[in-house]
């Protein structure tokens, strides 16, 4: 039994339950209860109200999601949810705007975002929209047979008397004059990424700007593990490839009463030479050509490994080449190995030069000879088949650059934040003031709303980047940058005053 059980009106019992609440939900809960005991303090409505932004905002983050995956209900029940318990929230709104079909529903909304923030500029080009297609509607259809009731019946989900109509505080009660219709610049996704000039899918380059509209880029930008597979095999078959020399020189050096191992290298290399007889003992025992076969594999190797890491188309061919080859070379030894037996070719040779007898232990070196051998050709043909996979990493192919969110941050304000500021510095003014605009949409940062300012003037936004700067002053009335982009605004407009009048 807990502190309300036993007084249900001491709001020091609800207010210490908000606070260990499992969720935010149950928190606003909470504080209600502690609001309906204490109508009159002021500390517990202002907690109400900052946990009931809070929690409409996280359910506007989750609506964002779900529209993302195609759940546009969910979406939906989120936003009305957020909507009964903050009705003065704009992102609530405007998004539950973009979810609602029946243009009834989406004009109250578009109005309720309008009464709350009145700079709104894309709620009021949505409203505008929305009011042209009912009049077109009304022009078309008989005016007694439409019935608007009817059409909201039938193709919505909700009545209208579930959207409250939030009407403007008695200070802002004058009506809004009507703004100039401007058509939206980033509707158009073949919009110029950098200056948001329309353009044709076949256009190479922006005609007003210069700037390239397609980009030759790799198929796969990233290397994915699959690669990074390959190159750790690649890696290993480089290493483990010189223990095969190595074991062949071993096994001579213990049958044949030669010298140390160090100096069969030499011999098997052609840089030293021995007498007749010994040479036809030790390469009895394992023929030269062996010897190159085992160290083919280890080269071709290395060459493959460099042609992967350089992720070159034509090298790509010739690293494929060469694993064939090395597949070949390990085939072709290991035929060789189980083929001779490793045996001097004759028996007076065999005398000239005192030889150990094949026992156990030199019968063990030579099946692992033969097991090094075979598992360098299976791992071989694995890392052949992984490289055919991974042509995709190699190719290059032709992109349209397009005027639109990019895919791995939209929702994420953050994300769209942070995206917005790169483009801004690599002067792609379009997708930077899409990017933050998106980002404003969510939560709005006054970084971001700078930033914006400047996007929407290098695009000659002009309207759209005073209604930033109004949002930028709201938030932070006394920072200097807003005076400097003021002052940078009406020269840029100036400059377009000057030019249009010598155009004309």
């Amino acid at each position: 039994m807990d502190a309300t059980e036993l007084e249900p009106d001491n709001v020091t019992a609800w207010l210490w339950l908000s606070g260990v609440a499992g969720s935010l939900a149950e928190a606003v809960a909470c504080l209600e209860r502690a609001v309906a005991v204490e109508p009159e303090n002021i500390k517990v409505q202002q907690a109400l109200s900052t946990a009931r932004r809070r929690l409409s905002d996280t359910w506007v983050q989750e609506a964002i999601e779900a529209i993302h995956v195609g759940e546009t209900e969910t979406a939906r029940d989120l936003l009305m949810q957020a909507v009964e318990r903050d009705e003065t929230n704009v992102a609530v709104w405007w998004q539950l705007s973009q979810v609602l079909e029946a243009p009834n529903e989406r004009e109250i909304c578009l109005e309720n975002v309008l009464a709350l923030d009145p700079d709104h500029a894309e709620a009021r080009e949505a409203l505008e929209s929305v009011q042209r297609d009912k009049a077109l509607a009304d022009a078309i259809l008989d005016e007694t047979a439409y019935a608007p009731a009817t059409y909201v019946q039938e193709e919505t989900w909700l009545p209208d008397a579930a959207l409250p109509f939030i009407s403007p505080p008695e200070s802002e009660a004058a009506p809004i004059p009507p703004a100039i219709s401007t058509p939206d610049i980033f509707a158009d996704e073949l919009g110029c990424p950098y200056c948001a000039t329309p353009t044709a899918w076949e256009d190479r380059r922006c005609s007003v700007c210069g700037h390239a509209l397609w980009t030759h880029q790799r198929e796969v930008e990233k290397r994915t593990s699959a690669y990074w597979i390959l190159i750790t095999l690649e890696a290993v078959l480089c290493l483990g490839g010189g223990l095969l020399p190595l074991l062949l020189l071993t096994y001579v050096d213990m049958r044949v009463d030669f010298a140390d191992i160090t100096e069969l290298f030499p011999v098997y290399l052609g840089i030293r030479s021995i007498t007749p007889a010994g040479a036809a003992v030790v390469f009895g025992l394992a023929p030269r050509l062996l010897f190159w076969l085992a160290l083919i594999p280890t080269g071709l190797s290395l060459l493959i490994l460099s042609s992967v890491l350089s992720r070159w188309l034509p090298l790509y061919f010739a690293a494929l080449l060469m694993g064939a080859l090395r597949i070949i070379a390990g085939i072709s030894g290991a035929v060789i190995v189980i083929s001779t037996r490793l045996e001097p070719a004759t028996s007076v040779l065999q005398e000239a030069l005192r030889v150990a007898p094949a026992g156990r232990l030199i019968n063990l070196m030579r099946t692992g000879i033969i097991v090094a051998d075979l598992g360098g050709v299976a791992l071989s043909a694995f890392a052949l088949v992984s490289l055919l996979s991974l042509q995709n990493h190699f190719s290059y192919k032709s992109r349209r650059l397009l005027l639109c969110v990019d895919n791995d941050v939209e929702g994420s304000e953050v994300g769209l934040w942070l995206r917005g500021r790169a483009y801004a510095q690599q002067k792609t003014w379009g997708l930077a003031a899409l990017h933050l605009r998106q980002a404003m949409m969510i939560e709005k940062r006054l970084e971001a709303c700078l930033m914006l300012v400047v996007a929407y003037t290098n695009l000659a936004c002009f309207d759209l980047a005073a209604s930033a700067l109004k949002e930028a002053h709201r938030l932070s009335p006394d920072n200097p940058q807003i005076d400097e982009l003021t002052a940078l605004l009406a020269e840029k407009r100036a400059g377009e005053s000057e030019l249009y009048g010598a155009t004309t």
